[in-house]
């Protein structure tokens, strides 16, 4: 029950933290409606998961997870900085592609897909399996192959296991 309680809270400030820094700042405004959304999203969560009968997700090791978080928060914000260039140099060609991951945990490829979709010029547009349908911004086959790069040796990593470095 207690380590319940832990993973409960564990959760509840993975996610308070993702949204300051999503949001750019800290106040009193964003940290009560980083509050309430927060409990919400945790309260219908566990709603949903009782409701539908589903098993909750076991993370074996919650550092990879954070270390997942870490990868993500750095790649949005590389990829919003190449972006910026793209729309002023008037790049807008965009090319669909899939990419086959290595790892077959759902967990893990659905956190990858939503973390490709969250990066600026990047879209997940659909996941079967292992394989991914992607939507990037990209105007050769080089650029294409910078954003597998990442999925690939970055985001997919944590779950591998291994060492961060």
């Amino acid at each position: 029950m207690r380590r319940e309680w832990m993973s409960r809270f564990f959760k509840f400030i993975l996610l308070l933290g993702f949204w300051i820094v999503i949001c750019g700042e800290l106040n009193r405004r964003t940290l009560i409606t980083g509050l309430i959304s927060v409990l919400v999203v945790l309260i219908v969560t566990e709603y949903s998961f009782r409701k539908y009968e589903s098993q909750q997700v076991l993370i074996r090791h919650h550092f990879h997870l954070l270390w997942f978080l870490v990868i993500v928060l750095i790649e949005i914000f590389l990829a919003a900085y190449q972006h910026i260039l793209r729309v002023m140099a008037g790049e807008d060609r965009s090319i669909i592609f899939e990419l086959e991951l290595n790892i077959e945990d759902e967990f893990a490829i659905a956190l990858i897909a939503n973390a490709i979709t969250l990066t600026p010029g990047t879209m997940t547009l659909q996941v079967h399996n292992q394989t991914l349908t992607i939507l990037g911004f990209a105007e050769t086959n080089d650029d294409v192959d910078d954003i597998c790069h990442v999925i690939l040796h970055k985001f997919q990593k944590p779950f591998l296991g291994g060492d961060p470095l």
